[in-house]
Parts: structure tokens; sequence; C-alpha cells
């Protein structure tokens, strides 16, 4: 899956939980499993694809609750280049181009 050269993690792939804990928004290894309470602790969408150094970095799919999501390149945690795809999975009217979002 994945492991330690030099200090540095090489990519896995695996899944991740991008959410709230305690107040900080980011990625998490596992599921938030107990009450949720907005902008404190819950999940908002979960991460499929290549991890390096605990964030999303390569290739995977970002996957909201209401269906809708990116699927791409992921750099150091940030979506880079991609698609962004609608709850109904057709594809949206925006990319993603080096890190910034573009209407096409």
């Amino acid at each position: 899956m994945g492991s330690l050269i030099g200090g540095d993690w090489e990519l896995m792939w695996g899944v991740m939980y991008k959410g709230f804990r305690n107040g900080d928004y980011s990625y998490y290894k596992e599921k938030w499993k107990g009450v949720e309470s907005k902008q404190k602790n819950e999940d908002k969408g979960i991460y499929e694809g290549e991890i390096k150094n605990g964030l999303p970095d390569g290739q995977g799919k970002l996957t909201f609750p209401d269906d809708s999501g990116f699927i791409g390149e992921f750099k150091n945690g940030e979506k880079w280049n991609g698609t962004r795809f609608e709850p109904n999975g057709k594809i949206s009217s925006w990319k993603v181009v080096n890190g910034k979002n573009i209407k096409q």
C-alpha cells in the first residue's frame, strides 16, 4: 500500500473522510462515529484514491453526501486537475486546472 522511504511516505491507495473534528476541517483516516454537530464533528465527504503523507495526493475521487463530487488529480490534499460531477452523475460545467476552478 505504502511505505516510509527516507522519512517520506510513498504513495498508497486508501479511503479518507473529509470533515470536521473538534472544529478542524481536514482529511481523517476514520469515519466520524459520534454525535454530529455542525462545524464541530461531522463528515462532509469521502475520498478514495492515492494518499501521500496522510493527504490525498495523486489520482482519486471525492464524493459528498449529495453524491456530487470531484474525480481527478489531488496535490497535497487539494483538488488539482480534474472534473466535478453533479449528484445525477453528469459532468459539471466546472473543472479544476492547476488548483483553480474553471467554468467550461
